[in-house]
């Protein structure tokens, strides 16, 4: 009679505290031996040529397994993981571009691009400073976006249409001022990234998020006068995020490993 003393359930075994967390026992626990090996399936005449292979076949699920696992832990980790952005390149060509160049000066910036899935929250004004628009390249009509109409507002929220993958923008501020990008989804904060402002020179700066996120907010920070303007927002959707692939692949590699696990308990008693 096979000892079914270690095997009290799928994921339950000592320190399982009830089987939650099954599936990082399952992986470790498979590792180390606890669960019972995974039974060879029948290939009616070529049973006999499989049992011989026997050792080499657990060897063979035993990589997968590996593999599979790997795969979930990567997938769980992209999911909230964010990139900061410094250049365009991660953007396909077909992305959304805001200008701005269609606003009159000291225009404040809320609604009036929500034809292209975004509603800018209270915080920004449209600008025609010569001094700072000139700054900006490719900027004909001189217009920019900026936190400054006497004071600075330091923090305000765009709200997308769909969800988005990453966005970018050219930003010039003082130097040493920082701003952040802060990303959520349906409510739920994945996380933030942050550029320090070098000089007063425009640079790119953005964020990836592949979990994707349906708002994004900026915070001004540092020791200057918290100054922000920014040119040419643009904003990308991606329909299947790559950590969501690993774990489609992942999973039903684990599910399939427990079925045959689970045949291999039954057929012991």
């Amino acid at each position: 009679m096979a000892d079914r003393s270690l095997r009290r359930g799928y994921g339950e075994y000592p320190g399982s505290a009830g089987g939650q967390g099954w599936l990082t026992e399952y992986c470790a626990g498979y590792f180390y031996g606890i669960l019972p090996p995974i039974g060879l399936p029948r290939f009616g005449r070529w049973s006999l040529v499989l049992a011989s292979t026997k050792p080499l076949m657990k060897s063979v699920r035993l990589i997968f397994v590996g593999i599979a696992c790997l795969a979930i832990v990567a997938g769980l980790r992209a999911q909230f993981v964010l990139t900061p952005l410094s250049n365009q390149s991660a953007f396909t060509g077909g992305e959304q571009v805001i200008g701005f160049n269609s606003l009159t000066n000291l225009a404040a910036i809320d609604t009036q691009f929500i034809g292209q899935d975004v509603t800018f929250g209270p915080g920004l004004f449209a600008s025609t400073n010569s001094g700072d628009t000139n700054l900006f390249p490719n900027n004909a009509d001189g217009v920019i976006a900026t936190n400054w109409n006497g004071t600075p507002a330091l923090t305000w929220t765009l709200t997308f249409a769909v969800a988005e993958q990453q966005a970018g923008f050219l930003v010039e501020m003082n130097s040493n001022d920082v701003v952040q990008l802060s990303t959520s989804l349906g409510g739920t904060p994945h996380g933030s990234v942050s550029h320090t402002s070098l000089n007063t020179s425009p640079v790119f700066f953005g964020v990836q998020d592949l979990a994707r996120f349906d708002t994004l907010t900026f915070t001004i920070s540092g020791p200057n006068n918290h100054f922000f303007a920014m040119d040419n927002f643009r904003f990308e959707p991606v329909p299947e995020p790559s950590g969501l692939l690993l774990l489609g692949l992942g999973l039903p590699v684990i599910a399939w490993a427990g079925r045959l696990g689970r045949r291999g308990v039954r057929r012991a008693r």
